[in-house]
């Protein structure tokens, strides 16, 4: 007889795990989107670490855009197309960056996109860009500008 291997008591000790898992997988993701926020909202975009496999979205915004004839509409003030050539690449960090944010440019190479780093510890090849776009404010953009190309001659890491 089946009743003799599963009985009431044990049914509803089964509902009670259940029903408390349910519980408390709801409760931890209610309560994680705050806590998630917060350890993340000091960077301004953190959005886009959602959109990580969304390919289209990566695929349009990084690519540039293209006349009519072929030719590309938009060229590189900064760029550093020999970056990742010939070599084996483990990572390539690709970076937005506000181009008034020199000082979060300069934790990051400090930190986790420290080449060097990475390279004497780890033995792995990591590589660092930043991608910037022009400044905005026009009463400030000119002696911006130039501090970006002294930070890339510096660093040889910006793409704008």
């Amino acid at each position: 007889d089946v009743r003799m291997f599963v009985s009431g008591r044990r049914v509803k000790k089964w509902q009670f795990v259940q029903l408390f898992a349910t519980c408390f997988i709801l409760s931890l993701m209610f309560f994680w989107g705050p806590i998630d926020n917060h350890i993340v909202s000091h960077m301004k975009s953190y959005s886009y670490r959602y959109l990580i496999n969304s390919y289209d979205f990566v695929n349009d915004s990084l690519s540039l855009k293209h006349s009519v004839d072929g030719a590309t509409r938009y060229q590189y003030l900064i760029n550093h197309e020999e970056k990742c050539q010939a070599q084996d690449i483990l990572l390539l960090l690709f970076v937005k960056t506000a181009p008034e944010n020199y000082n979060r440019r300069y934790a990051i190479r400090k930190t986790w996109g420290n080449e060097k780093y990475v390279q004497s510890q780890l033995n792995a090849n990591i590589k660092t860009l930043f991608a910037l776009g022009t400044p905005a404010n026009p009463l400030t953009r000119e002696e911006l500008q130039r501090k970006l190309v002294w930070e890339d001659q510096v660093y040889s890491d910006l793409i704008q």
